[in-house]
């Protein structure tokens, strides 16, 4: 998980302070070749994979 509301994920203001960036900057860098994972109690339930797709 690289963030969002999961225990000990670090938040999008944590990453952009350790990369000396912004919030948004975080989200935007975030490609359409990294796959995404939806996650709900606990358990993945649907996935994009936009390289597939």
């Amino acid at each position: 998980i690289l963030f969002g509301h999961v225990e000990n994920a670090p938040t999008t203001a944590e990453l952009a302070a350790l990369l000396n960036t912004g919030n948004i900057d975080i989200h935007s860098t975030v490609g359409r070749r990294v796959p995404r994972v939806y996650i709900k109690d606990g358990k993945a339930v649907a996935m994009q994979d936009y390289l597939i797709d």
